[in-house]
């Protein structure tokens, strides 16, 4: 199980985190397409090449009663967009786990699909790392030292601070959000995904 995120980061803790369980039936493929989507189009890459490859461990185990089981890893990161110099990084971990799933069949609109039914769960972890240590290399230390004690520049990086942190919130709540309109919780603009996506079946 590779969970790239720095050690450093790591041990300050999640600066947010959720989890969210929803019962209900939907279409899992779809939904792993849609999250990747949803990620890229934030920014967001991989942790191994800067790329769309996020799940970093995959379980899938059939019971006896023929339902089904998951665990999935997601990590990525990018940069904070407030950042000129660079320094501030986002982290996120998503732990998808199922429990029960089978396939049903219900008509939506006239028309019968399959669907995946049981219990999705998604933990989501933000982490924030206030110095990324490629964009700060340590023969740069005695610069930052002489501008820490400039009041004006001590100003500006609380604000950028700030500013980095309520970017990090707001993809947090986007997140959950997407994740409740894609499972039909909440209402959301467009039609739910029950049918296959960009050629992707059941």
């Amino acid at each position: 199980m590779n969970d790239p995120i720095p050690d450093a980061v790591l041990e300050k803790g999640p600066y947010d985190s959720w989890e969210l369980v929803i019962e209900d039936s939907l279409h899992l493929k779809n939904f792993y397409i849609r999250l990747i989507d949803f990620l890229v189009d934030e920014g967001f890459t991989d942790l191994y090449e800067g790329k769309e490859n996020f799940e970093t461990y995959y379980y899938e185990k059939e019971k006896e009663d023929g339902t089904k089981e998951h665990k999935i890893w997601w990590r990525a990161s990018r940069l904070a967009t407030i950042s000129p110099r660079k320094n501030l990084k986002f982290y996120i971990a998503i732990n998808i786990s199922t429990l029960f799933l089978k396939k049903v069949e219900q008509i939506v609109e006239g028309n019968k699909v399959k669907l995946d039914s049981g219990e999705f769960k998604t933990n989501f972890y933000l982490y924030l790392d206030y110095e990324n240590n490629e964009a700060s290399p340590e023969k740069y230390d005695w610069i930052m030292k002489l501008f820490s004690f400039n009041s004006n520049w001590k100003k500006e990086r609380q604000q950028a601070i700030e500013a980095f942190e309520d970017e990090g919130m707001a993809f947090s709540r986007d997140l959950y959000s997407f994740i409740q309109s894609f499972a039909g919780v909440t209402p959301q603009t467009r039609p739910r995904d029950f049918v296959p996506f960009k050629g992707i079946g059941n």
